[in-house]
């Protein structure tokens, strides 16, 4: 596996400064459950990975009226499990059961696997 920088941060601005001073040579990493495989398979060759997951504004489920929002990096198994996910959006979080083992669900995170398709 190539070798990189590693930075950890614990705020949005933390996260914006990080990738300002890499110039873009960076990507960013929650649950890494992809990012990690394609690093070693030399598909991905970031100089910096960005470990967002203390970024703790963006975890988590909130509902409000009709509006249903996902932090970018809420786990896959807390979408599956969700009370609030299954009363409200229930193919979402039949979806998301459908997604890996309880392992990777644990890990994996939204933003990682939206990211992935787009």
């Amino acid at each position: 596996m190539q070798s990189f920088d590693y930075q950890k941060v614990y705020s949005l601005q933390d996260a914006l400064d990080a990738v300002s001073a890499s110039k873009g040579a960076s990507v960013f990493m929650a649950g890494g459950t992809d990012l990690l495989v394609q690093i070693k398979e030399g598909k991905k060759r970031p100089q910096c990975v960005i470990d967002v997951k203390g970024i703790h504004e963006m975890d988590g489920l909130a509902i409000s009226g009709y509006e249903f929002s996902i932090g970018a990096i809420t786990r896959i198994r807390t979408l599956e499990t969700s009370p609030s996910a299954l009363e409200k959006v229930p193919l979402l979080a039949q979806a998301a059961a459908k997604l890996g083992s309880v392992q990777v669900k644990h890990r994996a995170t939204i933003g990682g696997n939206l990211g992935e398709i787009l």
